[in-house]
């Protein structure tokens, strides 16, 4: 089964998305060829308790053969509290690949350039809610993090909307949980729900205990869905302020489906992790 271009679940690597359409992109010998980066941020105080900051970044390649040998991303954010309690951020961030001349290199559309996240959240005693909208382009490329669903790590080409609810349990109990819903762009018919929860118990003032779920399924236009599913147990040591050990077991479910997603195959696996780390 050939598999459909929406569902490849490989990361952002500074090369464009080879998933689009008549984009025009670096050779494979050019992958990794931005070594060389500068950016500004500017943010500052206006009405209503809010932050206005905006963000430019610029990446370029030494190898003079590059024709994607420069990478632009400008940002803007607004981060505000309403009413009390209630407050409201919103983000957008724009994405340019251009040759060494200047001259842009992808013939995308430029919202399939831009990534958008807004979040309205309200809190009332020790309970925290928040929904949120986003779209991410299928061509934004930017340096960083912007979230992972699964094993899809800052996922492109999708939109949707969702909510996080953080609800704490007694002093040493704490229960968050958070489920969206997105649609492929350009694929009104194939879906994608995420799910996650988790629970945090303080057993000591320095031993603590976290379980966590999550689940990713996606939703074809016909046939089964294909269902990502991760159970952690993790137990946390603070030797000192500065001093901690953490341990963490995973179990992971994949089911294939009839989305064509890889591996092509179910699989079952468990994964032993450990961490030190010491803070100067």
């Amino acid at each position: 089964m050939e598999q459909p271009p929406f569902f490849t679940l490989n990361a952002p690597a500074f090369v464009g998305n080879p998933n689009v359409s008549g984009a025009i992109l670096p050779p494979p010998s050019a992958t990794g060829v931005l070594d060389q980066s500068q950016g500004a941020r500017l943010s500052f105080s206006a009405p209503l308790k809010s932050t206005i900051g905006v963000t430019w970044l610029q990446a370029a390649g030494s190898k003079d053969a590059d024709r994607f040998r420069q990478l632009r991303v400008y940002g803007a954010d607004l981060h505000a509290t309403i009413w009390k309690g209630l407050r409201l951020s919103g983000e957008v961030a724009q994405s340019q690949w251009k040759n060494r001349f200047g001259h842009g290199t992808s013939p995308v559309d430029t919202n399939d350039r831009r990534a958008w996240d807004g979040r309205l959240g309200y809190r009332f005693g020790k309970i925290d809610l928040m929904g949120y909208y986003k779209r991410i382009g299928a061509s934004f490329d930017a340096p960083g993090y912007w979230g992972t669903i699964g094993r899809w790590k800052n996922p492109r080409n999708l939109e949707g909307y969702g909510g996080i609810a953080t609800v704490p349990l007694g002093g040493r109990m704490a229960f968050d949980l958070e489920g969206a819903h997105y649609r492929f762009i350009g694929q009104s018919d194939t879906n994608l729900n995420h799910y996650r929860a988790g629970l945090k118990f303080s057993l000591t003032s320095s031993n603590r205990v976290d379980f966590g779920y999550e689940r990713a399924e996606y939703q074809p236009p016909a046939g089964s869905n294909a269902r990502e599913e991760y159970f952690n147990v993790g137990w946390g040591h603070d030797f000192s302020p500065t001093t901690s050990f953490k341990l963490l077991y995973q179990f992971i479910r994949f089911r294939v489906g009839s989305t064509g997603l890889n591996p092509l195959q179910d699989y079952d696996a468990q994964i032993a992790a450990t961490q030190f780390s010491v803070r100067f």
